[in-house]
């Protein structure tokens, strides 16, 4: 999924996944820092563990990052790094300013699943191979499951 900021302040955004959900969710990053009108990519992922229907709200929480200084001093207005006295009446309006946390909640819905599959053939024969040749026979594996599965063959 994307994420941008369409604030015109930087942001920084973290994902706190519950301590119950962290073994079947993840996010990859869990923290970042996007520019105004910066857009940046979040790999999740859900990984049931259990055969069970799943609700699950995972809060992100994004930050502003109110920069003062750029605010001060020739950032928004040009030509104002002199430092005036309306300007220090300002200095202390932004200090009392404090970075703003919101709340929002990515709600995950999805279903635990037992995984099927059949193989054809059951067994494969390869004969006699003479030492520096090779065989090559085929196998068919069908998914016959309703979710994905991840399978790895390893000869015995």
């Amino acid at each position: 999924m994307s994420i941008k900021n369409d604030a015109r302040i930087p942001l920084e955004f973290e994902w706190k996944v519950p301590e119950k959900y962290k073994t079947e969710v993840s996010f990859e990053p869990t923290k970042a820092y996007l520019l105004p009108n910066e857009e940046t990519k979040v790999v999740t992922t859900f990984t049931p563990l259990k055969k069970k229907e799943y609700i699950l709200s995972i809060p992100v929480y994004a930050t502003n990052i109110y920069d003062h200084v750029k605010n001060l001093i020739g950032f928004y207005n040009p030509g104002s790094g002199h430092m005036q006295r309306a300007n220090k009446t300002m200095l202390n309006q932004t200090r009392s300013i404090k970075d703003i946390t919101v709340r929002y909640d990515l709600e995950i819905i999805g279903a635990g699943s037992d995984g099927i599959i059949s193989i054809s053939p059951k067994d494969l024969d390869f004969g006699t191979i003479t030492v520096g040749f090779a065989k090559t026979l085929s196998v068919h594996v069908i998914n016959k499951s309703n979710c994905n599965l991840y399978i790895e063959l390893k000869m015995a």
